[in-house]
């Protein structure tokens, strides 16, 4: 009981202090409830500005802007006026809201993407993490559409391995046929060139691009199975750096390499998984 009565009598005598203090600044003040409020006694040392939140990074000026009012001018003083505007990095909402987007190694966010909880993974549903081939876009519509465009394919996962999973893939970037759309082209242009062209191959390049994330997205599934998580975390790593290089490539050579180049990363990463759940079993 004596105890909390002196817990109780030492909150009063913080309550009756902050008074005190409350009632010093107003009548320094000279009581005035709002604008400007002028201070010319020998205790005012500065003035003081009140500032507005920051605005939303401009994603077009790299900008934002705020605006800050004097609140108590002080006769001693001459402190300028806050800075109104000020250089900022833009992230859309979209990729604001996003986990793991810390780290500035790719391997660090892909391992910690990789341990998400299952609640976390379902806030994170509508993307799961940030595509990393859409990372070093430095075109901010362009980074846009990447974004969007693998939060529409997240649909596509509830189908099963095979032709649905990549029907709905090719349903969602528009090109049910290739052969179709390029005619089409040809049909319009009076060439396999032109813009029409440009944008047929866009939409193919994705699809190879969703079979590499494919390939992720199964290595993934294995991470409550006892598999080395090391593995799994270097297999999709490799290839999202494997993507980066396909968007880099300027000819039909240099995407095929590296289209075959993932086939034998995933071919070792097979074999890698045989050879684990095997010293598994062994111990």
């Amino acid at each position: 009981m004596q105890s909390k009565l002196k817990l109780s009598l030492s909150n009063v005598s913080i309550f009756i202090i902050a008074i005190m203090l409350f009632s010093s600044f107003v009548l320094a003040a000279g009581g005035s409830s709002g604008g400007i409020i002028s201070n010319d006694g020998s205790s005012c040392k500065a003035d003081i500005w009140t500032c507005a939140e920051w605005t939303p990074c401009d994603k077009y000026n790299s900008t934002r802007t705020r605006s800050c009012e004097l609140t108590v001018n002080c006769q001693n003083a001459d402190d300028p006026k806050p800075a109104e505007q000020g250089l900022c990095t833009y992230i859309s909402e979209m990729l604001s809201q996003l986990k793991c987007n810390q780290f500035s190694k790719m391997q660090d966010r892909v391992a910690c993407r990789l341990e998400l909880t299952e609640e976390e993974q379902v806030e994170q549903l509508q993307l799961q993490y940030l595509p990393e081939e859409c990372r070093p876009l430095a075109n901010f519509d362009e980074k846009e559409e990447c974004v969007n465009t693998y939060a529409k394919l997240q649909k596509c996962w509830k189908y099963p391995v095979g032709d649905a999973r990549i029907n709905c893939v090719k349903e969602e970037i528009g090109i049910k046929s290739i052969s179709a759309a390029k005619q089409t082209c040809v049909a319009k242009e009076g060439a396999y060139k032109g813009q029409c062209m440009q944008t047929v191959n866009k939409k193919i390049y994705w699809l190879v691009k969703f079979r590499f994330y494919d390939l992720e997205k199964r290595a993934e599934e294995l991470m409550d199975s006892g598999i080395s998580k090391a593995l799994i975390i270097d297999f999709v790593t490799s290839l999202e750096e494997k993507k980066l290089k396909f968007n880099e490539a300027n000819s039909k050579e240099k995407r095929k390499k590296i289209i075959l180049e993932v086939r034998e990363l995933w071919k070792e990463f097979v074999k890698n998984v045989r050879e684990d759940r095997k010293k598994n079993k062994e111990q």
